[in-house]
């Protein structure tokens, strides 16, 4: 009858339970990455792509965003704390912070600058619509995807090389 034996199938499992144990830590250090490439592309977008009154001073059909309203959105568009929800999911959200300096009867701190993202991205009644959001996210996701798993491999790696099982890393995974 022919035998196998196989060995470190011990010391596999202890690692593969200590990863347990690191695993939300690990994708938190892996998500920022690609959350950070969307929020520089949307940047980019907001910058490059949104037109602003000044542009159409002549055409006043449709309503544009101010220089002073797009500065505020460049300048406030961040990174949210990340957050574990039902079902292992870990989310992170893109958002404007803040008010812009354009004050107004309504708005005497200035308008909120989530108001004026909503306003243009999906377009109302006094705001030309310009999707950038919808094209930030169409032209950033396989990079975004693409740095994530890059760091979350990097961070496996790393975590098994310090726990003594980097002999596995490459032999598993």
């Amino acid at each position: 009858m022919a035998e196998v034996k196989v060995e470190g199938m011990e010391e596999f499992l202890d690692l593969l339970v200590a990863t347990e144990k690191e695993t939300e830590r690990i994708i938190a250090k892996s998500i920022y990455p690609g959350a950070k490439i969307v929020a520089d592309t949307c940047k980019v977008f907001m910058e490059q792509h949104i037109v602003t009154e000044e542009y159409h001073s002549r055409h006043r059909q449709h309503h544009f965003p101010s220089p002073l309203q797009l500065k505020g959105l460049i300048d406030s568009m961040g990174i949210a704390k990340m957050k574990r929800k039902e079902g292992g999911v870990f989310d992170v959200k893109l958002g404007f912070d803040g008010y812009n300096e354009v004050k107004t009867k309504k708005y005497p701190k200035g308008q909120p600058n989530a108001m004026i993202a909503r306003s243009i991205n999906g377009g109302t009644s006094y705001m030309q619509k310009q999707p950038f959001m919808d094209m930030t996210v169409r032209v950033s996701k396989a990079k975004a995807e693409a740095a994530i798993e890059q760091k979350f491999n990097e961070e496996l790696e790393r975590f098994w090389s310090k726990q003594g099982g980097g002999k596995f890393y490459k032999d598993y995974l």
